[in-house]
């Protein structure tokens, strides 16, 4: 382990399939141009992670899964303004903001929209999602 009072920050290569993002005390920023996308886990402590997948790709109608453990922070995740964000982490004394400008509807023969399901702990802090 890291000694106190030591910012620590973690993230994978910007390939990978799976993203896994770590901060405490500190800041951490990730971009993902995977070309399948597998999921992430965020783990950000008193501190500052951003989580950028604009760039990676999610087939239509494929479903992938988001983990954040958030205690005193913030978390920036963007994607792109297409992907359907379900929103479902439990908040204590935290927020999830979905701050993205809607698009139209996706033309219905390129399939459903792409899904991205959030879960996980925010909690005294905020979590913004932003395309």
């Amino acid at each position: 382990g890291a000694p106190a009072g030591t910012v620590w920050s973690f993230s994978d290569s910007s390939s990978s399939s799976r993203v896994h993002v770590v901060s405490v005390m500190g800041r951490a920023e990730h971009t993902s141009r995977a070309t399948a996308f597998q999921g992430a886990e965020v783990t950000n402590m008193m501190a500052r992670s951003e989580l950028d997948l604009r760039s990676a790709t999610l087939m239509p109608g494929e479903t992938q899964r988001v983990q954040v453990l958030l205690m005193m922070g913030n978390v920036e995740l963007r994607v792109p303004a297409t992907w359907t964000v379900d929103t479902g982490a439990i908040t204590a004394l935290g927020a999830v903001r979905d701050e993205r400008i809607r698009v139209p509807e996706a033309d219905a023969a390129a399939g459903p929209a792409p899904r991205l399901v959030l879960r996980g702990l925010v909690m005294f802090g905020r979590l913004t999602i932003r395309s």
